[in-house]
């Protein structure tokens, strides 16, 4: 496997040129009521006035136009038959009709060895306006200038209905030049398309929020670095939709810790700790109410495993968890300048937590950042990297699941 050297290349939206796609975009293809569903809307009272949601199928999957800002990606955890593990993100994001792509893959070696990570950005050259109907889905990205890169979803030909419990997907994703990749994953979802919480809503920042939380990745799914394809064995992914009314881009959406948390049993969470800003620089990474520093606010939910989906609309977050099931902090609070953690000095020492302690339900878990140096350098740099959980054991640790983490407002 050929050691990648960490690429950062600052945002920069293109102003692209009215393409019949681009027109047929921004004179709203896909207006607020086919996106967010016809049939009995939901409607919230949120700063920024009544938005209807509750995103019903086939709309979901379309571009959400009654929101100027919005992304989706694709992030989890893969493993080759070798024991090599994969840390993969793929991102598109539309802000008006401008945009771009953002990747990340990160790579541990079997065996152990040093870990590597390679991000890059990419701005926006062509939408293809996605189509989608209970039975077909698909949308391309295309960007232009030296650097160009394609993502590609679509519904597959033997999937079920779209957004629900074995729906299957094909994701592709390729970069030309001279770091040649191609991701190509092929994924089953195993609970469907689901809010994030019971609405879905984060009125704070003005934010709508959904996605599909257990993607199982099937055979045929590789991934080609400089010529040298591995097919991937196993792994698991979440999909993420986020849509937003404001935004400033000079600050980050949010300071915390998110955690995307996939369990083997088929159970998975949505953990947000909203942490307080810390004085010193390089030490918001130190967080836990046991160093003292608990957090303002935090929420989760959880998403049963389930077997089948009927209908046509999202299921909610099934169960909001009650602040005393869940706690986060470093994993050695006692000492946490020998707690796991990364500083990239690259970028004037932003430093992210490595491993965690979490307790989820009664049970005690470790998490390990599968690539510690995660960060992606945007116009704020923060962490988007995949993790494997721990369940503690007496003095036994079994590895029960998979996480993605996100760690924003850290610089």
């Amino acid at each position: 496997m050929q050691r990648f050297k960490d690429l950062y290349i600052l945002w920069t939206p293109a102003t692209p040129k009215l393409s019949g796609e681009f027109k047929q975009l921004a004179m709203g293809a896909h207006n607020s009521k086919e996106s967010f569903g016809a049939t009995d809307p939901k409607t919230i009272q949120v700063p920024f006035g009544h938005v209807p949601y509750s995103p019903s199928l086939p709309g979901a999957m379309s571009q959400q136009i009654a929101f100027p800002i919005e992304w989706g990606f694709f992030a989890g955890w893969a493993k080759d038959a070798s024991g090599t593990e994969y840390s993969i993100i793929l991102l598109s994001l539309r802000e008006s009709i401008a945009g771009g792509i953002l990747y990340g893959v990160g790579v541990k070696p079997a065996g152990g060895g040093d870990v590597t990570y390679q991000s890059e950005t990419h701005t926006l050259g062509v939408i293809i306006a996605p189509e989608a109907t209970i039975d077909s889905w698909s949308t391309k990205i295309q960007t232009t200038g030296w650097k160009t890169a394609t993502l590609e979803c679509k519904l597959t030909p033997d999937s079920g209905n779209l957004g629900l419990a074995g729906s299957k997907y094909e994701v592709d994703f390729t970069q030309y030049g001279s770091k040649k990749l191609n991701v190509n994953l092929k994924l089953e979802s195993k609970i469907g398309l689901a809010l994030q919480g019971s609405a879905g809503a984060f009125p704070d920042i003005n934010m709508m929020q959904y996605g599909m939380p257990a993607l199982s990745l099937l055979s045929g799914s590789s991934i080609t670095i400089q010529g040298q394809q591995t097919q991937l064995t196993e792994g698991t992914m979440w999909y993420g939709r986020q849509c937003l009314k404001l935004f400033n881009p000079i600050k980050p959406v949010y300071l915390g810790t998110w955690f995307a948390v996939m369990m083997n049993d088929g159970t998975s969470y949505t953990l947000t700790f909203y942490w307080p800003p810390r004085d010193d620089k390089g030490t918001q990474w130190i967080v836990g109410t046991d160093v003292d520093f608990p957090p303002i606010d935090q929420t989760a939910v959880e998403y049963p495993a389930i077997t089948q989906q009927s209908g046509s609309s999202p299921i909610q977050g099934t169960n909001i968890l009650e602040n005393t099931e869940y706690n986060c902090n470093i994993l050695n609070p006692s000492d946490p300048a020998n707690s796991p953690h990364w500083s990239n000095k690259e970028t004037d020492g932003n430093t992210y937590c490595s491993a965690w302690n979490l307790t989820l339900k009664g049970k005690k878990y470790i998490v390990t950042a599968l690539v510690p140096q995660a960060e992606v350098n945007l116009v704020t740099n923060f962490y988007d990297g995949a993790a494997n959980i721990y369940e503690i054991d007496g003095c036994i640790e079994n590895l029960v699941g998979h996480a993605f983490i996100e760690q924003m407002g850290f610089n």
